[in-house]
Order: structure tokens, then sequence, then C-alpha cells
């Protein structure tokens, strides 16, 4: 043992030739420049073997206990233990590297202090490599501090400080970097621009980052735009714990920073990203896990009581510059956001993709309506989401949204994915988008089971509750494509079980998507919507299956779709199998335009079990009185039920219903209100080149139904076969004109099994045929 007594360097070295020391304690050492201990120079190997250097000193530029430049150095088996650069702006506690090549194996360097930077290490240029050593220890005591209380300036690198901006290398391979702290940035580790950074095989435990500001941090590790990679290596328990602290397991503000094979874990910050904050430059992580299986093992983006404001709870991109992020076949779980995005969070001008990946029972926790994202919060950046699952995602908050994802605006895109299982208070059960571009192909919103199902609105925190699988919120020209797959099984507590648009946007559903077995739970008459809900938006439905929908409140209305205005297109389309407790058991239009053309309104129902609430429109039901245009072309209705009025169609005074060009009402039923294949309700309707047979009602009119103040047109088309109390083909107590049409084979009970024209009523018939009605053509 050599003790200098504080009151020299203990080794010199100098030398082109081989040296070495082996089996000697240094303590006390100190110089007031570099090296404390031993300052190693020239062109020489040295080789430091089986020593113990403690309570060293150097009052310049640092190296508490060892500083070398030129030299070919190579530590083994040794420990340097609480040691210290103690000058204004001193680095590298334990060593300092200014140039040279240097190799450190089976070593610890614990306990040092550096004021600047480095307190365990700190290597300006040159090359090093760790290999199966410790950075710091098991216990806080043990780990290497930069900048401690009192002497910051400023503090980076608590474990490791590369400074070099020339192609300095750093490796880590095997071993640990644990406990140490960083007064400002890279509790762990802290790689400059120009140089690489290597670790693999390696721990990254509880070190501490405390700067305050938005661009300090990174707990684990700080990459200040180098090239840092991790592989095969744990990020765990590292704090960023300053007041706007992000990145608690690393933070990059350009450069790369790539992950692989590796598992970032139960790390924490307090402004954003607990697992990583990224704010511009590239990252990459495949094979990876970001958070963990349990919920213990999630990362978490604002801790309770200290949330500034809790963004990204696995991963927070704030770059506007092109910051790009590819996350492919890697897991992200269990994650936790205090307010937006508690798996994912991407800024404007930013693109993520998320690639054969699972993003999984992540959470956010905001309470304002545009907070949420429990899975991906995409804010207004380019986010694309492929051949992946997102899943178990939670927006919690009292009014968050987009349970599984959120997009502000920019572009969302998802691929060939499953979007299930997700659950969001307000809106957006799976994804919530406000503005910009979201397109949805090929992808399961929901899926085969209930259970798979998103949620908008769970039981008692419903607020309100809308758009279970997608909710389209944006009024400036948001356009949202769901192209191919299906939206099954999705819950909404009050409108849109399966899809939701809001006035002033555009939603096209194509490419044979299938709408089937979502559930809208609304109690009023405006509420409903299983399967979509059009909030007076542009909606374009082509090539599409909407089937199997629900609007089970108790005036719930549009099984298949409710449109409260807009335009609303359907083309090539079915709607089959949806019920709604009140009206329109296929579709529920109040206002606005409605076009279906070549398409079938099939085996709907209004008024389930014969429920009379009041139970209209089993196929198409039209409430608007403000000049409400439907237009039905070449379009089947048949076989829909409806409680009361109106088995195929029902139409409300003050708007218009046409249904022309070979469409075909047929097999429809009607309760005791009539109208078995259509009803209007002192509104206009016009039949024109189509046909009306084989409807039923056991009230009035089994064709057709139009009360007092209608004006129906039956023009060059065919009413047969349809039964009746009065009027089994028509009853008519408006206005009616019957020209160039065919009148047969209809049943009435009572009077009228053509034509039934009642005291209000005037009816005109021209160049037309009644022949085989019963008991007869006319009353």
């Amino acid at each position: 043992a050599i003790d200098a007594n504080l009151l020299s360097r203990i080794f010199n070295v100098n030398s082109t030739e081989q040296i070495v020391i082996r089996d000697i304690n240094l303590v006390n050492g100190t110089s007031l420049n570099i090296g404390g201990a031993i300052a190693v120079t020239g062109t020489g190997a040295t080789v430091l073997n089986n020593l113990s250097i403690e309570n060293s000193t150097a009052a310049g530029m640092g190296g508490g206990a060892i500083a070398t430049s030129e030299n070919s150095l190579l530590i083994l088996n040794s420990s340097i233990r609480n040691n210290h650069a103690v000058g204004v702006s001193g680095s590298g506690g334990g060593l300092l590297v200014t140039s040279g090549d240097v190799r450190i194996v089976n070593s610890e360097i614990a306990a040092n202090t550096a004021n600047r930077a480095g307190g365990g290490i700190e290597i300006v240029d040159g090359s090093l490599m760790l290999v199966d050593s410790t950075l710091g220890g098991l216990n806080l005591a043990d780990g290497n501090i930069a900048g401690p209380a009192g002497t910051a300036n400023p503090g980076n690198g608590g474990g490791l400080h590369v400074t070099g901006s020339s192609g300095t290398f750093v490796s880590i391979v095997g071993g640990s970097v644990e406990n140490n702290v960083a007064a400002l940035e890279g509790g762990g580790l802290w790689n400059q621009s120009g140089s690489t950074l290597n670790v693999r095989d390696s721990l990254v435990i509880g070190n501490v980052a405390e700067g305050d500001a938005a661009d300090d941090g990174g707990g684990g590790v700080f990459n200040n735009g180098g090239t840092t990679r991790f592989r095969n290596s744990l990020i765990s328990e590292n704090l960023a714990t300053g007041m706007l602290g992000s990145g608690g397991g690393a933070f990059s503000t350009a450069g790369l920073l790539s992950i692989i094979d590796s598992t970032l874990s139960t790390n924490v910050a307090n402004r954003a990203g607990g697992g990583i904050e990224i704010v511009d430059g590239e990252l990459f992580v495949l094979s990876s896990i970001i958070g963990g299986f349990t919920a213990a093992e999630g990362n978490i983006a604002g801790p309770a009581g200290t949330a500034n404001p809790g963004n990204g709870g696995g991963l927070h991109v704030s770059g506007t510059n092109g910051t790009s992020s590819i996350l492919r076949d890697s897991i992200i779980q269990n994650n936790v956001a205090a307010r937006e995005g508690g798996g994912l969070w991407n800024q404007s001008g930013s693109t993520l993709r998320v690639i054969d990946s699972s993003v999984l029972d992540n959470i956010a926790s905001g309470d304002a309506a545009d907070d949420g994202g429990g899975g991906i919060f995409n804010n207004g950046g380019t986010t694309r989401v492929r051949d992946s699952l997102v899943s178990g995602n939670v927006a919690d908050g009292v009014a968050g949204s987009g349970g599984g994802i959120f997009s502000t605006a920019g572009l969302l895109a998802v691929r060939t994915s499953t979007i299930s299982a997700n659950v969001a208070n307000r809106a957006g059960g799976g994804i919530e988008v406000v503005d910009g571009i979201a397109t949805i192909r090929d992808t399961v919103l929901g899926g085969p089971q209930e259970v798979d199902g998103n949620i908008a609105g769970p039981n008692g925190f419903a607020s309100p509750g809308n758009g279970g699988g997608l909710h389209v919120s944006g009024t400036n020209g948001t356009e949202t494509f769901v192209l191919g797959g299906t939206v099954t099984n999705n819950f909404a507590a009050s409108e849109g079980g399966g899809l939701w648009n809001q006035s002033g946007s555009t939603m096209v559903v194509r490419n044979d998507s299938v709408i089937s077995n979502n559930v809208a739970s609304g109690n009023d008459s405006d509420n409903g919507g299983g399967g979509i809900f059009n909030n007076g938006g542009r909606l374009n439905i082509i090539d599409a299956i909407i089937s199997g929908n629900v609007a089970d409140g108790s005036s719930g209305s549009g099984g298949g779709l409710l449109s409260t205005a807009g335009l609303v297109t359907v083309l090539d389309s079915i709607f089959s199998g949806n019920v709604a407790s009140r009206a329109g058991g296929g579709v529920e239009l109040i206002d606005g335009m409605f076009l279906i053309v070549d398409s079938f309104l099939t085996q709907n129902v209004a008024g389930p079990d014969g429920s009379e609430n009041p139970g209209n429109g089993g196929g198409l039901h039209v409430s608007g009185s403000n000049g409400t245009f439907t237009s039905l072309d070449g379009t089947v209705v048949s076989g829909n039920v409806a409680a009361n009025e109106g088995g195929g169609l029902w139409n409300q005074v003050g708007s218009t219903l046409e249904v022309r060009n070979g469409s075909v009402v047929s097999g429809n039923s009607a309760g005791s209100g009539g109208g078995g294949g259509i009803f209007n309700n002192g509104g206009i309707v016009n039949v024109g080149e189509s046909s009306v047979f084989e409807n039923l009602t056991d009230g009035d009119g089994g064709g057709i139904s139009s009360l007092a103040g209608s004006v129906l047109t039956v023009d060059n088309s065919i009413v047969s076969n349809n039964s009746a109390d009065n009027g089994g083909g028509i009853y008519s107590d408006g206005t009616g004109f019957v020209t160039q049409s065919v009148v047969a084979f209809n049943v009435a009970v009572s009077d009228g099994g053509g034509i039934f024209t009642d005291t209000n009523g005037d009816t005109s018939v021209f160049n037309s045929i009644l022949f085989g009605n019963t008991p007869n053509d006319e009353n």
C-alpha cells in the first residue's frame, strides 16, 4: 500500500514501453491538475492490475484517481473508489481519458465525483472499452456523481461522460451502470455528437438525472447527438427527477439511438418520456420491450404529484424537424402517462413507425377532451402502424379519448393491424381522430369476440361515450378512410358503436369493409348509430357490409347507421340484420341528404320483440322535417320489420323520399301502424320504375301507406301481392298520383285491395292497370 497523505501524485508514467503496476493499494494521492493518484502519458502500454485506488483528488482538469493521454491503458481486476475531480470544471472523478486507448476489465469504478462531468469516467478523445465492469454499485452510496450539490458545473454523465466529437468510441460489454447521479443530464451515461457509445449485455439501473429544464434528463443515458447503441441490455429504474426532466431511461437530442434485444422498464420522468425521450435524429428499436409484462414494470411519464405534464409513458418524440422513430418486432406494455400517450407520443413534424409490434395495456390519464391516447398519441406528426396489435390500452381521464390511439392532426396510417379491447371514457374507444388524415386499411377494429371490442364510455364513466371503434371529432376537413378490414363488437355508451364522424369531416368506408355487431346504448332519440353515427359530416360507404349492429338504448335509433345531417352516399353496400329500439333498424336519417345506390337494406328491425317505442322504419327511418332528401336508386329493401310503422321505409313530413331506377321494396312487415313496405308521414314520396311487393301490415297500406298531408307519386312501377287491413296495395289519405303503373294481386282484410283512398285523400290514377286485387281494386 502507498499512502500519499494528500501531498502528491503517487505514480507519474511517461513511457514508450510497457509498464505494469499490480497488487497495490493507492490512497490519498493528489494533484493540482490531473491524475490524483496516477498520470499516464506517452505512446507506450500501461497495465494496472489488481489495484485499489481510493480517496485521491485532482484539482485542475480532472481525473481524481487516474488521468491518461496517448497511452494504451489496460485496467484489470481493480477498484477505483471515492476519488474526486474537485476543480471548478473538473471532470472524470475516477478516470480522465484525453486521448489514447483504454480497456477496463472486471473492475469497479464507484463513489467517485466530478464537478463538471463524468463522475466515474470522462473521455475526451480516443477509445474506451469496459468489459464485465461496474460503474457505480448496488447501493446508492456506491454511485458516481457528476455535479455534487453546491458545485455542479453543470453536472453531466454521472457514471460516464463522452466529450469527444471527432470519432471517440466507447464500448461497454457486460457489467452494470448502476446508481449513478448527474445534477443535469445523463445519470448513468452521456454521449456527445460525433462519438459512438455501444452498450451490450449490460445493466443500466437506478441512475438519476436531476436537471430541471425540458431538455435535461436522461436518467439512464443521455445521447447528445451522437450514436448510442444498446443490445441485449436492461435499462431499468432510472429517473429524470428535475421539474421538467425528460427521458427517464434514455434521452436523445439528435443523432442515432438504437435499442436491440433489450428492455426498458420501470423508468420515470416528470415531464415526458418515462422510458425514452427523443428530440431529433433517429430512434431504432428492434425486438425489445418498453415497459414489461406486469404493471410494476411499466415506465412512467408524470408520477403522481410531479407530472409536468406527463406525456409519453414509454416513448416521447418532441422533435419537429423530421425526427424518425422506428419500433419493429417490439412490445410496448404497461406504461403510464399522467396526461397523453401512455405507450407512445409523437410530435408534429416527426415520423413514428410501429411495425410487427404490440402496444398493450398502457394508460393515459389526462382529464381533458384532447387528452388521452392510452396506447399511442400522435400530436400532428406522421404515425404509421403496420402488422401490429394495439390492445388493452386505456384513456381513463374524466374526458379522456382515444383508448388505443389519439391523433390530433397530421397523418395516422394503420395497416393490417388489430386495434382491440381498448377503452376511453369520452370517445374513441379504439381510435380518436381530431384533424388531419387517418387511413385504417385492412385492419380489425375490435375482434371476433365481445371481449375484443373497443369501448367508449365504460359503465359508470361515460363522458359521453361516443365512437366505440373510431371517433372523428374534427371540423376542419378531417379525412378518414376505413379501407377493408372489420369494425366489430365495439361498444359506445351513447353514439356510434363502431364509427362516429363529425360535421366538417369526411369519412370513407369502402373496399369490402365490414361493420358488424357493434352496439350504441344512448337512450335519447338522437342517440344510437350502432354501426355508424354521422354527426352532420360527409360519409361515403362503398362496397361495404353493415350488419348485426344494435342501437339498444330505450329510444336508440339507427341500428346500422344514424346520420343527423350532412351528406351520406351508399354504393354497392349491404345493411343487414341491424336493430334499433326506437326507429331506423337499418338507417336513421334526421336531416341532410342520403343517397343509396345499387345496395341492400335487408332483415333490419325497428322495435325488437314487438316493442313500440315507437318501432318505425325497419329498413330506413327519415325523421327530419327541414327538407331532408333521401334517394334509393337500384336498391333492394327486403325482409325488414317495424313493430309499428314502415316495415321497409318511413318518411317524415317536410322530407322527400325517392325510390327509383329498379329499386325493390319486398317482404317487409309492419305492425298496426301500417305501411308494410313504405310509410309516408306527411312528406313527399316518389316511387319510379320500381317494385313494391309482398309486404304486409296489421294496419293500413300493405305496400304503401301515405297519411294526410302527404304527396305520393307512383310512376311506371309495380305494386303487387301486398296485404293490409285497408289498402292492400296502397293506402292514401293525402294527395296521390298513380301513373303508368300496375297495382295487382294485393289483399285487404277490409276495403281497397288495390288502392284505398281515405276521407282526406285525393288519388289520381292515369294509364295504369289494377287487377286481381281483393276485395276490390279501389275504394
